[in-house]
């Protein structure tokens, strides 16, 4: 493998001693990383020569990184140059496995993406659950043709499901998700919600609205519920009339009246009361949310409000009825929170919104040698959330279970499904019980993540000069003449979803902040502009765009011509997210 590193360049192009071909391309390799020169040697030397060897040796630590080196990690990144090679190093290994979208088309789409299936009642008369599934997956390490390294991507993931009762529990996706109101769901509404999951989002927004509209979901006018409320108490007041009210009867027309002002409401003061009630609630002061760890445009549920269920019950009715009724509502709401309402598989790089660090470390993990990992002194059990609680053991006698290579997998799984899932289980079922009170929930599983977030937060208006204005592009080198004007040609030419989709598909969300681009937030929370980082075009290992979300970054390909540029970008608009998001940085 080449090297593209400013340091290889110039280490390669300097006195340095010249070692024999095959180390001099391992010596790249290991540069390209973002290793050091006498790092990368001296890898090379414990480990005989071979770059696998050399690089679990670095992965591990065996190899120091130099004084200069450590935290020394690009402006602003917060991460040493070590970091940003294991980070660098997991993107690699996993651009090997996307190699196979060589025709990103309708029928890869269908084939290789998480999958709705339907499947019998223990009765064996009404089909309960959706079961996700993969036809390609790696279970096990592999190893990539590319550089000879063993790959480990843990691949199950987990999705809620609703016990008899009503309570929320959490099941793998091979088990698949049970509805709450399975038992008023016919056959035929579940085939048609798994062939409408496979239409463009206008014509899956269209089906829904049939669906609602079929329902006979929607009181008329006469059925309205009257409220009057102080503009200074909104939320006291609007939870003071409506907390109690049964959940069919948030179908019903609000007619909202504020007291002492003479408007009447035709519509839009209902809009407004929506705007004011959900900006309070998603507000940090309020105690129910904070914002993600990758920006400060979305919102994550708040683990420690557990006193504040019936908030997140009114809250979640609040939302269905806004969906309901076809109320865009600016709400923005994590990957994972998003996930979980429409019962899509939360997975192990979700966590990277919850909680950083231990995201990167287990990009770490998955790349040391097996006999490493045993040696690391970790087990099935999390530190107390608070000083003086216990530990938090993972599975029975967790904290007597050591790790190794061979529960690896298993023990990122169930620390994803603690950190996102069972931490906020009290909050999160309170919150989707609210939704579902109002919205059928096999309506909402027709739409995955990105698209229940244009959904909820409406299509936003995305200037493409201002995007433009406020991109830095890198790496111009590998760039080819006309590369970024046929790129914002492409761009300018899409809908405003399609902007959207394909803003998410980078940063992690389709919303730009207030300020408009020049305010894009980093995982830091620090202002980091959107970057186009050009790399050299190749058709067989990296043909397609790939988006670095806690980076606001897109490796896009330095392709030949206009033609080849549109059917590789526009690729990313036609593939499952929830396929993609383990590609993505």
């Amino acid at each position: 493998m080449g090297c593209t590193s400013s340091q290889d360049r110039e280490v390669t192009g300097g006195g340095a001693p010249t070692p024999a071909p095959v180390e001099q391309d391992n010596i790249g390799y290991l540069m390209d990383l973002d290793f050091s020169y006498e790092q990368a040697v001296q890898a090379l030397e414990l480990g005989e020569g071979k770059r696998e060897t050399a690089l679990d040796l670095l992965l591990a630590g065996a190899i120091q990184p130099t004084a200069a080196q450590i935290g020394g990690g690009a402006a602003g990144s917060g991460r040493s140059l070590f970091a940003r090679g294991m980070s660098s190093t997991f993107d690699k290994k996993l651009n090997s496995q996307l190699k196979t979208l060589e025709n990103l088309h309708p029928e890869y789409r269908r084939s290789k993406r998480w999958q709705l299936n339907t499947q019998p009642s223990p009765g064996g008369t009404m089909i309960r659950k959706l079961a996700w599934t993969r036809e390609a997956t790696h279970a096990t390490p592999e190893t990539s043709e590319s550089d000879g390294f063993a790959t480990r991507v843990p691949i199950q993931g987990w999705v809620r499901s609703f016990r008899d009762d009503g309570s929320l529990e959490f099941v793998t996706t091979s088990e698949g998700a049970s509805f709450r109101d399975a038992s008023s769901i016919t056959n035929t509404q579940m085939t048609a919600l798994v062939e409408a999951r496979d239409l463009p989002f206008p014509e899956k927004t269209a089906w829904f609205r049939t669906q609602i509209e079929q329902s006979r979901l929607l009181e008329p006018w006469d059925n309205r519920f009257e409220m009057t409320l102080r503009r200074e108490f909104l939320w006291d007041d609007s939870f003071g009339q409506l907390a109690d009210l049964p959940g069919k009867d948030w179908r019903r027309p609000f007619n909202l009246h504020f007291e002492g002002e003479l408007g009447h409401d035709a519509g839009g003061l209902t809009r407004e009361w929506f705007s004011i009630i959900l900006r309070q609630a998603l507000s940090e002061e309020f105690g129910m949310f904070k914002f993600s760890e990758t920006d400060n445009i979305t919102y994550q549920l708040d683990e420690a409000s557990t006193t504040l269920l019936p908030k997140y019950t009114f809250l979640g009715r609040c939302l269905g009825k806004a969906v309901l009724e076809g109320h865009a509502i600016g709400v923005h709401l994590t990957v994972p929170t998003l996930k979980m309402i429409c019962g899509a598989p939360v997975v192990w790089t979700d966590l990277q919104f919850k909680d950083y660090q231990m995201y990167v470390s287990f990009q770490q993990l998955l790349h040391m040698n097996p006999e490493v990992v045993q040696h690391l002194a970790i087990d099935f059990a999390l530190p107390p959330p608070k000083p003086g609680m216990d530990f938090i053991e993972l599975k029975p006698g967790g904290a007597d279970v050591g790790l190794t290579g061979d529960n690896l997998e298993e023990y990122i799984e169930l620390v994803t499904k603690h950190k996102l899932l069972m931490a906020v289980n009290a909050q999160l079922g309170a919150l989707l019980g609210g939704i579902y009170d109002v919205v059928p929930e096999h309506f909402l599983a027709v739409f995955d993540f990105s698209e229940l977030e244009l959904f909820l937060g409406g299509c936003p208006e995305i200037d493409v000069e201002d995007w433009r204005s406020n991109t830095e592009e890198t790496s111009r080198e590998f760039a080819l003449p006309g590369n970024t004007d046929w790129f914002w040609e492409i761009v300018g030419s899409w809908s405003h979803e399609q902007r959207a989709k394909f803003l998410q598909f980078v940063t992690g969300t389709s919303q730009v902040p207030l300020g408009g681009f020049s305010k894009l937030a980093g995982h830091l929370g620090e202002v980091k502009k959107f970057e186009l980082k050009w790399v050299q075009y190749n058709a067989t290992t990296f043909r397609y765009p790939r988006g670095h979300t806690c980076f606001n970054r897109l490796d896009v390909p330095a392709y030949p011509s206009m033609e080849e540029m549109k059917l590789c970008v526009e690729a990313v608009l036609n593939i499952d997210v929830e396929n993609l998001r383990f590609g993505l940085e």
